[in-house]
């Protein structure tokens, strides 16, 4: 079931994402198709939407700091670059933590 949900329906989008479904959103580019990052079914959702190799990895977006630096290890550098440039419209690649590998 598809269902097209306006900037009021957030809070619907967020028990969508909750309840282990997927969203479709606008990017300043494309639509991305978005799922929670912290199951191992819903990163096989994406794959098989996106007939996609099960060995490219996905990005993960992040809505606080604290999101990324759970997730990701971050040097001195990373952080100082973090500090500069965030927020804004950046893209940072990163070594994830071990404990978030989900294959």
């Amino acid at each position: 079931m598809m269902k097209i949900l306006n900037k009021s329906d957030l809070n619907e989008a967020k028990e969508i994402l909750l309840n282990d479904g997927t969203i479709a959103f606008p990017t300043e580019t494309v639509y991305g198709l978005g799922v929670t990052y912290d199951k191992y079914d819903n990163y096989l959702k994406l794959v098989k939407a996106k007939n996609r190799p099960d060995d490219k990895p996905f990005t993960i977006m992040c809505t606080s700091f604290d999101d990324v630096k759970d997730i990701v290890e971050i040097n001195e550098v990373t952080q100082k670059i973090i500090n500069k440039f965030t927020p804004g419209p950046i893209t940072l690649i990163l070594k994830i933590k071990k404990m978030f590998l989900i294959i």
